[in-house]
């Protein structure tokens, strides 16, 4: 049984929500910033890490952002979705010649 009556709530709402504020935030961002407010990570962050931990952090967060892994996921998605659409206009191109027969 669903939580609430409305579909948009939750997870998906909170996605939909962050989309409109930063259209251009990849899926894994949006993950890591839900993850890092649910989970109160700041408050770890400032008991337990020193300013040495928080730049290696820093350091290694940049060197992932910059492997290009969001760009590829990109590409190929881009790249599914125009087969697809490739795909549909064959299928509606091949139902109308069918229709202008009869």
């Amino acid at each position: 049984m669903i939580p609430t009556n409305d579909n948009n709530e939750g997870a998906l709402g909170g996605k939909r929500v962050a989309t409109r504020h930063a259209p251009n935030q990849t899926l894994e961002a949006h993950n890591l910033c839900v993850m890092y407010r649910k989970n109160n990570t700041a408050a770890f962050m400032r008991k337990c890490l020193t300013l040495a931990d928080r730049r290696y952090i820093h350091r290694k967060a940049r060197e992932i952002g910059s492997s290009g892994a969001a760009r590829k996921c990109h590409k190929a998605q881009a790249a599914f979705n125009k087969i697809a659409v490739d795909k549909k206009r064959k299928a509606n191109t091949k139902c109308r010649t069918k229709v202008a027969a009869k």
